[in-house]
């Protein structure tokens, strides 16, 4: 199931035991990709807070600065252009958590 944002989701990236990395598109039709924290998880204490103080470490002292955050959501999200690559899958694994990415998709016989 895609989660809730201001992004259509186009594909899974990858997941983690607390949360999911996906491709999407803006409003304005530039691509992203969101590092979502499970619903559940950000509910249990303490993984709301890492998840955004995290996200603020990577983009001031990581250089993996985000163009949009909801930390407040039920299940928060941080946002990554594009073109600076793995930004969620990076924000997944500097958490410590395993992250796994989706294998490609197998081309149509």
């Amino acid at each position: 199931m895609q989660p809730d944002g201001p992004y259509r989701y186009t594909h899974l990236l990858g997941g983690s035991p607390v949360g999911k990395a996906w491709a999407a598109v803006d409003g304005q039709g530039r691509f992203v990709t969101v590092a979502v924290l499970d619903a559940t998880v950000a509910a249990a204490p303490g993984w709301r807070e890492a998840f955004a103080e995290i996200a603020d470490h990577l983009a001031q002292a990581g250089g993996m600065p985000f163009t949009y955050a909801d930390f407040s959501a039920a299940a928060p999200w941080v946002a990554y252009p594009a073109e600076a690559g793995r930004g969620a899958e990076r924000l997944f694994q500097a958490l410590g958590v395993e992250y796994t990415p989706t294998p490609p998709a197998a081309p149509p016989i």
